[in-house]
């Protein structure tokens, strides 16, 4: 492999990510690069003309063999970024998305002013939800629930993190099904359910259907199964006065409303319009 300097390194890979249609490519070069060389994106330009080893060479190669099969570069790096703090991320569980921040900044609102609070993060996936909450919330108690052992073991590595392992509990189940013997009521249940429909699998993204798992994200005809289920039993796991505040689908707001109102015991307190202004947050309080 002949001497190459580390700026014509990045304009080469960023341009094959280019001919691919991949967003931001140079972006993903460089936080490739960062991760090989332990450094910041801005140390990348500070001796841009230096030569880079045939090492770096070669893992950077690796790296971008990978995201020009379309895997996901959180994927490619190991972890990701949710509401400031890093988590690792796989193929075990669903990539974090920055609308899910909402569900957090709700729920710590809530809950700020309370002494001691028990939360329920409902298919975890990740954890991103509940470790978050619990690195704010030094108050609180999380239980972390998923029909995936794969993804609750990913989970318990990002509680392992943070430092969290006294403050939180795993247990598999599909739903309420492994919490609901023990006997705790939560002053919070959050989550990032399933909500694509059914039909819709084939209009994603490649990206995402190759790589992200199936169950974490199909919900049905109308995407609203896994919502439909959760609401129908969510009341009787929390607290009087306890909230669920969950992500939901685009469009999917009306419908949300129309199935709280038609369930004893809960009502819906308000949506939250994400970055895009869809109403993507609903939060629901037990009466």
């Amino acid at each position: 492999m002949p001497d190459i300097k580390l700026i014509d390194l990045i304009n080469s890979a960023a341009a094959k990510l280019q001919r691919i249609d991949v967003d931001v490519p140079r972006v993903n070069v460089e936080r490739m690069l960062c991760a090989i060389l332990h450094c910041r994106r801005v140390d990348l330009y500070v001796d841009s003309e230096k030569v880079v080893s045939k090492s770096v060479a070669q893992q950077l190669e690796s790296m971008l063999f990978r995201r020009l099969e379309l895997e996901p570069l959180q994927y490619i790096l190991g972890e990701t970024e949710f509401y400031g703090l890093p988590i690792k991320c796989d193929r075990r569980a669903l990539i974090p998305r920055p609308e899910t921040e909402f569900v957090v900044s709700k729920t710590i609102e809530l809950l700020q002013d309370k002494d001691l609070v028990y939360v329920l993060d409902l298919a975890c996936g990740t954890g991103c939800i509940g470790i978050a909450i619990a690195v704010n919330l030094p108050q609180a108690q999380v239980t972390f629930t998923d029909i995936s052992q794969d993804a609750l073991s990913l989970a318990q590595e990002n509680a392992r993190l943070h430092n969290l392992a006294a403050r939180v509990a795993l247990r598999a189940g599909d739903l309420f099904s492994s919490v609901r013997g023990d006997g705790v009521m939560f002053d919070a249940v959050v989550c990032n359910p399933p909500y694509i429909k059914t039909g819709d699998w084939q209009l994603l993204h490649r990206q995402i259907r190759d790589y992200e798992p199936k169950r974490a994200l199909l919900a049905g005809d109308d995407g609203l199964d896994f919502i439909r289920q959760m609401l129908a039993e969510v009341g009787e796991m929390l607290v009087p006065g306890g909230y669920c505040v969950f992500e939901m689908g685009q469009g999917q707001a009306d419908e949300v409303r129309r199935v709280v109102s038609a369930t004893k015991g809960i009502e819906i307190v308000e949506t939250l319009q994400d970055y895009s202004a869809i109403e993507r947050v609903a939060v629901v309080q037990r009466r």
